[in-house]
């Protein structure tokens, strides 16, 4: 395919179970969700990446009945692409590669089947998470009264704010804070272990925001 970005009015991410419909312009966003701040610069990379769509790899060079060892008979993600005074294009993307470094993928009207790479596919495979800009607000870390961070391949860190301690306990910063998980026993943490946690929180950006 060659297009131009702003040829594409809009893009269906069809997936089972959520359909995302993106609507291109000056600030794209999603249909439904118009007030939601966005990754800016994922929406325009999967409009950029379908409008300048290439195939790595051709597959099969003729058409194959056999799209089910692609992931192709019943794709995860259809991409239907609503294009300015032209048809609408419609991708559907399968499996991953053994190596995954590539997406099998095929036109609507066509079962040649191709490769496009894995950093281009994956964009297409973006949920609305994904597309929300993860951005976190400035913090100020006196006002925090409960903390919960997730991350994945780790266990999730909850940290609360006590009230009613001792006052010169609370004058030293001791007891302040309770560290809920990942322990069993909740553990009391003094001020500065505290610190030194908010401190990697605050200037960061979330991966996932619900």
């Amino acid at each position: 395919m060659s297009l131009k970005n702003n040829e594409i009015e809009r893009l269906l991410l069809k997936k089972k179970g959520e359909n995302i419909l993106l609507i291109n312009g000056e600030t794209p966003f999603i249909e439904g969700l118009p007030d939601v701040e966005l990754n800016g610069v994922k929406l325009y990379h999967i409009f950029n990446n379908f409008a300048n769509l290439t195939a790595d790899q051709l597959v099969v060079k003729k058409n194959t009945e056999d799209l089910a060892q692609y992931g192709l008979d019943n794709p995860p993600v259809s991409v239907i692409g609503d294009i300015k005074e032209r048809k609408s294009i419609i991708l559907h993307i399968g499996n991953k590669t053994v190596d995954g470094s590539n997406y099998y993928v095929r036109l609507d009207d066509d079962k040649t089947v191709y490769l496009i790479q894995s950093s281009v596919g994956n964009y297409f495979m973006a949920d609305i998470a994904d597309l929300r800009d993860a951005t976190l607000p400035n913090i100020d870390p006196r006002f925090i009264r409960h903390l919960y961070i997730e991350a994945k391949g780790n266990k999730p860190i909850e940290i609360a704010y006590k009230t009613g301690i001792d006052t010169k306990k609370a004058a030293n910063g001791i007891g302040l804070y309770t560290l809920i998980q990942p322990y069993e026993t909740p553990k009391e943490i003094n001020y500065l272990k505290y610190d030194e946690i908010i401190k990697n929180i605050t200037p960061i950006y979330s991966r996932k925001i619900c």
